[in-house]
């Protein structure tokens, strides 16, 4: 019984050794912020290299990207006006002005302000933004026919292309 309770008290002080070093770990090592995030105390230029530089490894796509295809036309105009840049292209060569002509919401597009009138060509595409749209239309129109699928046996399916 008495080596029961010993090995318990070792068992407890090791855990607060354990609790201790982790503490001094965290005390010790200085916690320093990510250097492509803005904050406040730095000069606007910094600020404006940060928002551009920020993107996704794999889609090269950035913050203003990412603002345009979740529709948030508020993000986006903030983002402008820190200096985003809107003809930056992703792996794919698309602007972010590409996607704002391709999904459509004018609110997005207005955002974009007097940038929003700028027709950039895709080096990828060699396309403005409306033209790639017009190419792709096809893809996200309504279906020009309807399936129907009768609940009673035998199971056919019917195209009705009126």
């Amino acid at each position: 019984m008495l080596i029961l309770i010993l090995i318990l008290i070792l068992i407890l002080i090791l855990i607060l050794i354990l609790i201790l070093i982790l503490i001094l770990i965290l005390i010790l090592i200085p916690i320093h912020t990510h250097p492509n995030i803005p904050t406040q105390g730095r000069n606007a230029s910094k600020e404006t290299k940060d928002v551009n530089e920020l993107s996704f490894k794999e889609s090269f796509r950035g913050l203003l990207h990412v603002a345009v295809m979740n529709n948030h036309p508020k993000v986006v105009r903030d983002l402008i006006e820190r200096g985003a840049d809107p003809l930056k292209e992703d792996r794919m060569g698309l602007t972010p002005l590409h996607f704002a002509h391709l999904i459509g919401n004018p609110a997005v597009i207005d955002a974009f302000g007097d940038k929003g009138k700028l027709e950039p060509f895709s080096s990828s595409h060699m396309a403005t933004p409306q033209e790639i749209k017009e190419a792709t239309s096809f893809a996200v129109a309504d279906p020009k026919f309807n399936i129907k699928v009768p609940t009673t046996l035998p199971h056919t399916i019917s195209f009705d292309t009126s």
